[in-house]
């Protein structure tokens, strides 16, 4: 197997029930090289107790740190970041889940002239009790092997959208990181970022990432102002995006945000 150093950034808040099996999910890798830097974001549950645990168990490799209140998820991903070491950086959420054998492919996928390296396919778990979403959400698969900006345009299934991949510390160095002022969307900033800045996403064929669905996740959190934030966004591009382009997604993010707030309320 390939050796590429990489630091695992987890922002935390309130993720008590998920977090075991998120961190377990990156020890069971057993990779010789890496990190993992978590924050607990001034949760109210018992999340720092696990970060302390960790910490206590793994001092080598695990590095926690404690927001002394919630500043919000783009932040705290900014801060895990200064404090990773290595030259490879993931962003794995608290309520999500690597797969082995498709992470370990990824990395062995890895040139050294890739910036951004992601899988082919999102998979979505549910909470079992809330079958409903599973109408609505469906796996994400990427057909492409790379993507550069102007692919934004013929989709909105892109890397993007997700927000968990592997990318290299120079990439972060370069935007300026995650946004702070865009709530659940400040990993499709980065992505956009990213790609407005000349990068490109390699896609690693035949391997998945394993994406929780639940009603307490960031993104449900924020739904009600999804739309506000992607166009806060887009018009970041003033050369990128069109008006038109803007209200054409305005109109997908809207039919789907109404479509999640009548089902769940």
């Amino acid at each position: 197997m390939k050796t590429i150093r990489i630091s695992f950034i987890i922002p935390c808040y309130n993720c008590s029930k998920t977090l075991d099996e998120a961190v377990q999910s990156i020890l069971t890798l057993k990779l010789k090289e890496f990190e993992i830097c978590m924050i607990d974001d001034g949760s109210k549950d018992k999340t720092y107790k696990i970060l302390k645990k960790y910490k206590r168990k793994y001092p080598s490799c695990v590095k926690i740190g404690k927001n002394a209140m919630n500043i919000g998820g783009g932040a705290t991903r900014n801060r895990c970041f200064l404090m990773a070491k290595y030259e490879y950086i993931f962003l794995l959420d608290s309520d999500n889940i690597l797969h082995k054998k498709s992470f370990l492919k990824l990395i062995n996928n890895v040139k050294p002239e890739d910036n951004l390296v992601t899988f082919q396919t999102i998979r979505f778990f549910y909470s079992k009790w809330f079958p409903f979403l599973k109408l609505l959400y469906k796996d994400l698969i990427f057909q492409k092997t790379e993507m550069i900006f102007n692919d934004l345009r013929r989709t909105t299934i892109h890397p993007p959208v997700d927000g968990n991949y592997l990318y290299k510390r120079e990439v972060f160095e370069k935007i300026n990181g995650y946004e702070t002022d865009l709530g659940a969307l400040d990993t499709w900033s980065f992505g956009h970022k990213a790609l407005a800045a000349g990068y490109k996403y390699k896609i690693v064929r035949g391997t998945n990432y394993l994406h929780r669905v639940h009603l307490d996740s960031y993104w449900f959190r924020e739904l009600d102002k999804s739309y506000e934030n992607l166009r806060k966004l887009l018009l970041r591009f003033p050369n990128k995006f069109s008006q038109e382009e803007i209200e054409e997604i305005k109109i997908f993010v809207f039919l789907n945000c109404n479509l999640f707030s009548l089902i769940v309320h």
